[in-house]
């Protein structure tokens, strides 16, 4: 999702179950934010580990650690990705494969 690809809008349109992305100024509290630029909509994310990479064809194969399903998502130059942590993706591990 980026920002210059977004059209105009109005809050009529946002709704319920949307996701945001906000730019603006946090307030010194952090519980709120003057909101500059706002980009809605509905996107999947997924947890998963990776099954196999083909950095040639731009190509990730995953295992949905919810359904347990075998995805391929392609990556191109829009594609924005990012490393968790250890330790939050240690905790998404264990709330998708609970101990027995």
């Amino acid at each position: 999702m980026k920002f210059s690809d977004a059209q105009p809008s109005s809050l009529a349109e946002i709704k319920v179950g949307d996701q945001v992305r906000v730019l603006g100024d946090k307030a010194g509290d952090g519980a709120s934010i003057a909101a500059g630029r706002i980009v809605s909509g509905s996107f999947r994310q997924i947890a998963a580990t990776i099954s196999s990479i083909n950095a040639e064809a731009g190509e990730i194969v995953v295992k949905d650690l919810a359904t347990k399903k075998t995805i391929a998502v392609r990556v191109n130059s829009d594609s924005t990705m990012r490393k968790l942590p250890s330790a939050m993706a240690a905790a998404l591990a264990r709330r998708y494969q609970p101990a027995p």
